[in-house]
């Protein structure tokens, strides 16, 4: 059996590949022969990185999402025969002598310079980028950044000219000798064989050159030219001691505006490009390995002087050390861990790496590479003095000597009276060692005994103290990381740095008050992390019509945050480490999920109101709703909904969830169920986005569309659209807004009768911002597959295409479509685990359109099998979604294929699979009968045939057609549970059990392994093995959620109550009755929990009372301005970081005149109070010389309380309200147990002040705190 080669390690690829950047072109053969060896998947990896790199270089002038559109340019052209720069004369100044290199941008030539007879370096722009704006302007001002630099130091430009075609080109000195890279190599390789004088004359050399780099640089400080890019690769070592910096594409011109820079304006493009690893890294300027914190952490601003000071000190470390000071490994594999490593300022001090380092060059180094930029050089000359001041054996700047060396400086110096003193020294001395030996000799050994003692002791607790010091080091470094993922909303990524400090600390009981902290900050993320995650899976769940496994999501979600436990729910979150902005989408997250809680239970009931058989007539709904009315069906979900919807009221009042109570309330006979006319305006974007749901299921369900009926406009996919477009544009990275308006913009296309292939074009660019957002999910990516097959069938049909034209749009949209169903198909794909089966249907299509006939057939079989429903579900659909993506399309191509090719078996069996799919067994029956007419019946359909014959009882006949699939084929999923359910129900319990365990091995999906497991627990039941039983529940609860226990184990009911009766004293009725009651108390979807909390007091949902949000969100009055002064009168209210009570700012108004009703200033906010109900609101104020009554607070136009006179720092001010049992209430509109209030800030004489922490509490009726509330009530 061959084995393949393992994969090489990505990052041993990239480390190959950043040292190959800084060998020369010629060399780098041979360099990757030496380094990669025999290992040519590494070779290869290498290769492609460096290919990669090249062209990430080239592509700098386009985003990346365009880069297939940039053509090669038809002005490619040798220039090996042309001539340049023609004088007066007509006589050509240079003649191309042959090609030297090529860049990403230019192409260098060797030219000879008649008028001068030299030879000289030309570079020309590539053909490619020969028409391009951007790249001229590029290619100009390099040879101006350079030509404006006249130093020894840097490469002289000659002349700059154009070719006859107009091309731009200029002229500089040919360089030749080797890079301060490869002469620091050559230093290193050979160090350990030279002789110490040879070495350090060596090291003097490489240090001379040095100096010569920073005078160059110096030099170019002074013409207000940042290089950006310094390493000793970008320095060239001419043969007869020239030392030049090379490589100025990068320069920065800082006396030009920054628009004009030169790389400036490419910053947006090169963010959006995978950018060059060299030289831009995500936006990030200038080379890893030698790259500043700045430079790292992308602060394009903070790249100053002190960053190429930054850089040389970097180019000082790779002469010290012989590597540069950033690389990748072990501790940090990766580019981007890396960069976060770099932009921490975390550094190898170079003498761990060189032990024979001296310490003031170590000093020198590091004093360059500061992390902080104030803390650098203030310039390059006095980078070079201190190395100059180190070779010539004097002081440097940064490092005091110990005095044995100041003194053995000074020897060095003063040699002839340092003889004479050393002589009179020793005559001295000698008088006195004599004197002394007997006497100090006793007292060396009693010290000699106790230093010993000392220094165990001493070794002992300084290497605890080392170890201790470096657990502490690396817990900040991980929670500095962890801090930069949380701010940049990564909160997986930050929780992992978390768990692994805690994990690394957590026995040091020094370390346990860091311990605890850092394990409660996880604990907090974690929950954060946890909600997110099910809420996710929720919506996927809706998405897909799975509404009991959105349920069951959607409940874990909210779960996560306890969001039961409190009824101000929106404070009581674990937020404490998000910022404002956070904390507030956080809030607006969980309110988002409990109106889509509310909608899925609402769903349910719905659907019953609409007739679960899909009722086509009003003549039969009646009936049937009246049936449905006279039980208990969806009251469970209705009690269950009300709760959410005062939940979400409370926090914001919404027109969604005013459709939902009605639903709910009608469910439980309390009222009337309103229509869609009854609806206002949606009040946010998760009304916008509920709403439009509904009125997207309106439009493809005929039966609900009665229900919600007259809802904005007569079409309510086009209302969808509406709404959809407004949640978007509040919430524009939210990827399931999206999603949602990319579908129904789709549909709304595809019904329109306009046959331009472009009325697809909008959908297509909606989801495409989808999948922009989240690239890791699968049905974004399924989605505009079926959007491009849909758009090539449009094509085809367009008859104002030319046949050349419309041919290749077609084809392109098939290939893009294929190209997405199996992204798609990976993404949903887990090794052997299938997670969104329904994607089959779309890769199948996808596969038909392009000719691919057997492969799609192959397809639809595999999918069908798949997204059967072997197991009890919960779920009851408002609309196919399987048909709706894809199914239907398969059924309608087996149809189509059997009929022109009666005896194309395989189509058969598909058709029959995908009916049986549908739940429409006859027409399943009818088709695979016509595969056995065949003397080759595929073993598919004796499955198929197997699980009809199932339903009809005839387990004996179903098993023998399980038994003949698995003959033929022994991985037939639907055969090994076939087997092992006909056998259960033919009484062949512990045959069935080993079956079903031996079926788990083969089952795909979730769903499959749930009723596996499910049929495991019952038999294993019946043979009195409880415990296995109760293990396979969970395992099937945990796989399936919607796993519906009540019909799966409902057998074994019926066996214990035949049991009871027939033999009340048998042995078995005790374990029996316990494993069913287990199986009763066991969470499931058919027992919604939504518990009530207690009302006796809580914070009402008053946002941005803290004034930590910017712009004053929240806050505006009635005109919509945040803050608004009447005619005539002087005020303003604006966010101050100055002195805040609390956080990081606070709100500061200032006005002028006396005291007036008409004249004012002015904001507020709305929000949920309880009618009947006692507030108290309350704030900190703080005052500069504030006239009486000046500023006050109303709630419901009614003052509540006034900011007191004079002056004084922070001081709390208090007032309470009332809301009145009929507030809001009219002839017209009932009374409500939740309204809108209104809280008003509001200026109307002198004062100065500053506002925090506005707060309004309901406070505790009497009755309620003496009432003991019961949380966690079973609805």
């Amino acid at each position: 059996m061959n084995v393949p080669p393992p994969e090489p390690e990505p990052e041993n690829a990239e480390l190959i590949f950043f040292e190959a950047l800084d060998v020369s072109a010629e060399d780098r053969e041979a360099f990757l022969d030496q380094r990669c060896g025999d290992n040519a998947d590494l070779r290869s990896a290498v290769a492609a990185l460096l290919r990669a790199d090249e062209e990430a270089e080239r592509g700098f002038l386009s985003p990346g999402f365009m880069q297939h559109m940039v053509a090669p340019s038809s002005n490619d052209h040798d220039v090996s025969d042309a001539d340049a720069s023609s004088d007066d004369l007509g006589e050509p100044r240079f003649k191309i002598l042959g090609k030297h290199r090529s860049g990403g941008l230019g192409d260098v030539y060797v030219a000879m310079d008649c008028q001068l007879g030299r030879e000289v370096a030309l570079k020309q722009i590539r053909g490619k980028w020969s028409d391009h704006l951007e790249a001229k302007r590029r290619f100009i001002q390099e040879a101006e950044v350079t030509g404006r630099l006249e130093h020894p130091g840097i490469v002289p430009v000659y002349a700059m000219g154009t070719w006859p075609n107009g091309e731009s080109y200029y002229a500089m000195r040919f360089i030749e000798g080797e890079t301060l890279a490869e002469s620091i190599k050559g230093y290193h390789d050979a160090d350990k064989k030279m002789e110490s004088q040879v070495r350090r004359l060596k090291l003097r050399e490489l240090l001379t050159v040095f100096i010569e780099v920073c005078n160059t640089i110096h030099y170019a400080h002074s013409k207000q030219v940042l290089h950006r890019d310094i390493k000793p690769s970008n320095v060239m070592v001419g043969p007869y001691g020239e030392t030049l910096v090379v490589d100025w594409g990068l320069a920065k011109m800082l006396d030009v505006p920054s628009d004009q820079g030169l790389t400036e304006n490419l910053q947006l493009e090169d963010a959006s490009d995978s950018g060059s690893t060299e030289t831009r890294v995500g936006g990030r300027v200038g080379t890893p390995q030698y790259m500043s914190p700045e430079q790292a952490n992308g602060q394009l601003d903070e790249i100053n002087k002190r960053t190429d000071i930054y850089l040389l000190g970097a180019t000082l470390y790779q002469i010290l050390t012989g590597s540069a000071p950033h690389t990748l490994n072990d501790e940090c594999p990766t580019l981007e861990q890396l960069l976060v490593r770099i932009g921490l300022g975390v550094l190898k001090p170079p003498s761990q790496i060189n032990l024979e380092l001296s310490a003031p060059l170590e000093a020198i180094c590091l004093k360059a590479m500061s992390k902080q930029s104030h803390q650098r050089y203030r310039s390059a000359a006095e980078l070079a003095d201190d190395v100059r001041r180190w070779l010539a054996d004097e002081s440097v700047s940064v490092h005091d000597d110990p005095i044995g060396i100041r003194a053995a400086r000074w020897i060095r110096r003063h040699q002839a009276a340092s003889y004479s003193m050393a002589v009179a020294l020793i005559l001295l001395t000698i008088g006195s060692i004599v004197g002394s030996l007997i006497w100090g000799r006793e007292r060396e050994r009693q010290y000699k005994i106790s230093e010993e003692r000392n220094v165990k002791a001493a070794e002992l607790i300084a290497a605890n103290d080392k170890r201790l010091l470096e657990l502490r080091t690396s817990a900040a470094v991980s929670l500095e990381l962890a801090q930069q993922e949380l701010s940049a909303n990564r909160l997986s990524s930050a929780l992992r740095f978390l768990r692994g400090t805690t994990d690394a600390i957590g026995k040091e009981p020094q370390l346990a008050q860091e311990f605890l902290q850092i394990q409660d900050r996880g604990d907090r993320i974690e929950r954060i992390v946890r909600f997110y995650h099910h809420a996710d899976q929720s919506r996927l769940h809706n998405t897909m019509s799975k509404d009991a496994e959105a349920i069951v999501e959607s409940v874990a979600s909210l779960n996560a945050l306890g969001i039961w436990n409190r009824d101000d729910w929106w404070y009581a979150l674990p937020d404490q480490d998000l910022t404002p902005t956070q904390s507030d989408d956080l809030r607006h997250d969980v309110y988002q999920q409990l109106m889509v809680l509310d909608a899925l239970l609402i769903k349910t009931i719905a659907t019953r109101l609409a007739g679960a058989d899909r009722i086509g007539t009003g003549r039969t709904l009646l009936p049937s709703l009246v049936r449905f009315l006279r039980t208990d069906i969806g009251k469970r979900e209705a009690r269950a909904a009300i709760v959410i919807s005062d939940r979400l009221d409370r926090f914001r009042p919404s027109e969604a969830a005013r459709w939902y109570r009605s639903v709910a309330d009608y469910r439980l006979g309390n009222g009337m169920r309103l229509s869609g006319s009854d609806l206002g305006l949606t009040k946010n974007a998760a009304d916008a986005q509920g709403l439009g749901v509904l009125c997207m299921i309106a439009g493809l369900d005929p039966a609900f569309e009665r229900l919600f009926r007259g809802y904005g406009s007569d079409d309510p996919l086009l209302e969808a659209q509406d709404l959809f477009g407004r949640a978007s544009t509040e919430r524009p990275q939210s990827y399931w807004t999206q999603l949602s308006l990319a579908q129904v913009v789709f549909l709304a296309a595809d019904r329109n009768d306009d046959p331009s292939w472009r009325k697809y074009d909008r959908a297509i660019q909606t989801i495409g911002r989808c999948i922009a957002i989240d690239e890791e999910r699968s049905i974004a990516f399924a989605d505009r597959s079926s959007m491009y097959r849909y758009q090539a069938r449009a094509i085809t049909k367009d008859e104002t295409l030319k046949p050349e034209l419309q041919e290749l749009l077609v084809a392109e949209r098939r290939r893009w479509s294929l190209n997405d169903a199996q992204r798609a198909k990976a993404l949903s794909t887990d090794g052997t685990k299938v997670a969104d089966p329904w994607v089959g249907w779309q890769l199948g299509l996808a596969l038909f359109e392009v000719g691919q006939t057997g492969k799609a057939m192959d397809q639809f079989l595999e999918t069908s099998i798949l997204t059967h429903p072997i197991g009890d579900l919960t779920n009851v659909m408002f609309v196919g979604a399987d048909d709706l993506r894809g199914r239907e399309e398969a059924a309608d191509i087996a149809t189509r294929m059997t009929s022109d090719d009666p005896d194309f078996v395989l189509g058969h069996v598909l058709l029959a699979s995908i009916r049986l799919n549908q739940n429409r067994a006859e027409q399943a029956g009818e088709s695979v009968a016509k595969a056995f007419e065949f003397e080759t019946v595929p073993s598919h359909a004796y499955a198929i045939r197997g699980m009809l014959r199932m339903r009809t009882k005839q387990y004996a006949e179903a098993r023998e057609d399980f038994e003949k699939a698995l003959d033929s084929d022994p991985t037939h999923s639907w055969a090994a549970i076939g087997v092992a359910a006909s056998g259960e129900q033919l009484g062949h319990s512990d045959e069935a059990r080993k079956s079903y365990q031996s079926a788990l091995k083969l089952l795909r999906t979730s769903e499959h392994q749930a009723a596996a497991q499910l049929g495991y627990a019952r038999t294993s039941a019946r043979l009195g093995m409880f415990d296995e039983a109760s293990t396979a529940v969970a395992n099937a609860l945990q796989l399936a959620p919607a796993s519906d226990l009540t019909r799966s184990m409902k057998p074994l009911a019926i066996e214990y109550a035949n049991l009871r009766e027939q033999n009340p004293g048998s042995p078995k009725l005790p374990p029996l009755r316990e494993f069913l009651k287990l199986i009763a108390r066991s969470p499931r979807v058919s027992r919604i929990e939504v518990p009530q909390a207690p009302l006796a007091g809580y914070r009402a949902a008053l946002l941005n009372g803290d004034f930590e949000l910017d712009t004053l969100k929240y806050w505006a009055d009635p005109s919509g301005a945040r803050w608004n002064s009447s005619e005539g009168y002087a005020s303003s209210a604006r966010l101050v970081t100055q002195t805040p009570y609390r956080g990081r700012q606070c709100l500061r108004i200032q006005s002028s005149g006396h005291p007036s009703a008409s004249q004012r200033g002015q904001t507020g906010q709305s929000l949920p109070l309880d009618v009947g109900g006692t507030y108290r609101l309350s704030l900190m104020a703080r005052s500069d010389d504030t006239q009486a009554d000046a500023i006050e607070v109303l709630v419901n136009g009614e003052p509540v309380l006034k900011i007191p006179a004079g002056s004084y720092e922070w001081t709390e001010v208090a007032g309470e309200f009332d809301v009145p049992v009929d507030f809001g209430a009219s002839n017209d509109q009932p009374r409500k147990p939740i309204v809108s209030g209104r809280v008003e800030i509001v200026a109307s004489g002198r004062a100065d002040v500053w506002l925090d922490e506005l707060e309004v509490w309901k406070l505790p009726a009497e009755a309620e705190l003496n009432e003991q509330t019961t949380i966690g009530k079973e609805f």
